[in-house]
């Protein structure tokens, strides 16, 4: 609280004799926490703004202080009611994500400090425009559902990535910091999908608000698998197959170009997988050249990895029978995080060094 709001609230406590009613026990006002009086003085603005024939603007500085996660939400709900307050606006700055959670996007104003070229720091502030929703074919009922119950430090984070599954935000977190890379001192935020239907959600807001982030996704959200399914789509070497075109209503492909999507088609064709890395990076996008735990399954090393984890016996130590028969296990985190451990960073396929590479190139120290 700041020094003149301290002033002001200690006048009225002087002036004004106020009672803390709590059943049949009486506390004055003077005698409470600083978190009861702030909150006296938020109410003795809103009860002028309520009787007072005129418009009114009333901004609060982080009201979460001194309140409790659901004392925040309960506040939030109350202010959202229009028809209490017809002629009040509220502004509020906030660090707290449960206000953040309870406030629709399209009313929040994002300040972040960068660089600037006349000034080391400058402010700057970015908004969800009023076209936000339909400009991303976005269904609101369904985005806010994605939302719901999630925490969202995602809005404070310096760089987001977004990934399929909980999962794969595990196995992309334990494989940068095993790359040196940290993400809490960096301010790095991961956000699971939990289906492909759903990237647009976090996508969207990300552009929209200008936090730099990436979408590690598997191939399989681009294109079909050759059979329907990946089970019966696996060639002799337990390897994916694919149809020769790109997923019908795929949402990931609304995020993209028609010439970058027949231009990524081609690299699919002729498995130039480092030409599809670079269509998708403009769209902040990787692409698994198969899946998360394919990939490292093609790589020698990392099969090694997997027979000792697994203890596989040495009559089955091979590609096949890891993706055939251990399909399921394979994709775990945990199994995946002990095979990086056992072999190292030194010889990841080449979408694993992407996503390292790419994260410490655009990420804000």
């Amino acid at each position: 609280m700041h020094a003149h709001n301290a002033d002001i609230i200690d006048l009225i406590l002087r002036s004004v004799s106020l009672l803390l009613l709590e059943d049949s026990q009486e506390t004055g006002i003077d005698n409470c926490g600083s978190g009861i009086q702030s909150a006296i003085f938020f109410a003795i603005s809103i009860a002028l703004a309520i009787t007072d024939n005129c418009n009114y603007l009333i901004g609060v500085e982080e009201p979460e202080l001194n309140m409790h996660p659901q004392a925040q939400r309960q506040l939030i709900e109350a202010l959202k009611e229009e028809k209490n307050y017809p002629r009040t606006q509220f502004v509020l700055t906030t660090h707290s994500t449960v206000i953040i959670d309870r406030l629709g996007h399209e009313a929040i104003a994002l300040c972040r400090k960068k660089r600037g070229e006349k000034r080391d720091v400058v402010t700057c502030i970015t908004q969800t425009g009023q076209d936000f929703m339909e400009r991303y074919g976005i269904e609101e009922e369904r985005y806010y559902s994605f939302f719901d119950f999630k925490n969202s430090d995602f809005f404070f984070s310096n760089f987001i990535i977004i990934t399929e599954s909980t999962n794969d935000c595990k196995v992309v977190q334990h494989l940068l910091e095993k790359s040196g890379v940290d993400i809490e001192a960096l301010g790095i935020s991961l956000i699971p999908l939990n289906g492909e239907k759903s990237i647009k959600y976090p996508y969207a807001i990300s552009c929209e608000l200008k936090i730099p982030f990436l979408c590690v996704v598997d191939r399989d959200v681009f294109q079909p698998y050759k059979e329907d399914s990946r089970e019966s789509s696996l060639n002799a070497e337990g390897i994916p197959e694919y149809k020769d075109e790109l997923k019908k209503g795929a949402p990931i492909l609304d995020l993209i170009d028609e010439r970058d999507k027949k231009d990524l088609m081609i690299s699919f064709r002729n498995s130039k997988y480092k030409e599809g890395l670079t269509i998708l990076e403009k769209y902040n996008i990787i692409s698994m050249k198969y899946a998360l735990e394919v990939d490292l399954v093609t790589c020698a090393s990392y099969c090694t990895g997997f027979y000792n984890v697994l203890n596989v016996p040495p009559e089955k130590q091979n590609r096949s029978h890891l993706l055939k028969c251990k399909g399921n296990v394979i994709k775990k985190y945990s199994i995946i995080t002990k095979v990086i451990d056992e072999q190292g960073t030194k010889n990841l396929p080449t979408s694993y060094r992407h996503i390292i590479n790419y994260v410490k190139e655009h990420v804000t120290k």
